[in-house]
């Protein structure tokens, strides 16, 4: 009996260089590079936040699937913590989810051919904790 150890790639890196560089097969899901800036502003019992996630395109897609194009995803975000009142603590709060509208395919998912990623949102909201 032969011994294929030295064939067998033994970490992630070499198997997937024998996956994708050697044999040329582009793997399934390969996750998307992302950049992603946040900013966030605190005073006392206010703040605020905002996140841009630039996700770069999958320009190559496993077999049988589709490639995803590139999308900036902008969430804003504000909160006031109202003072206790008794035991409870009570928030106020404002988001707003993809403010630039961007029709975004998650290169993840299944369903990205049928649904894409939700568009432009806002909640407001309370929320008491006691």
């Amino acid at each position: 009996m032969s011994d294929f150890s030295n064939s067998i790639p033994q970490t992630y890196v070499a198997w997937r260089h024998c996956i994708t560089v050697d044999c040329g097969i582009p793997l399934t899901f390969d996750f998307v590079n992302a950049r992603i800036a946040v900013l966030t502003y605190e005073k006392n019992d206010f703040s605020t936040n905002a996140r841009l996630t630039r996700g770069e395109a999958q320009t190559n897609p496993g077999e049988n699937e589709t490639s995803t194009p590139s999308y900036l995803l902008l969430n804003l975000g504000a909160q006031y913590r109202i003072s206790r009142l008794g035991d409870a603590d009570i928030l106020l709060f404002a988001n707003g989810k993809n403010m630039l509208n961007e029709n975004i395919r998650n290169a993840t998912s299944y369903l990205r051919n049928f649904a894409p990623n939700p568009g432009r949102s806002a909640e407001v909201g309370i929320r008491m904790s006691y």
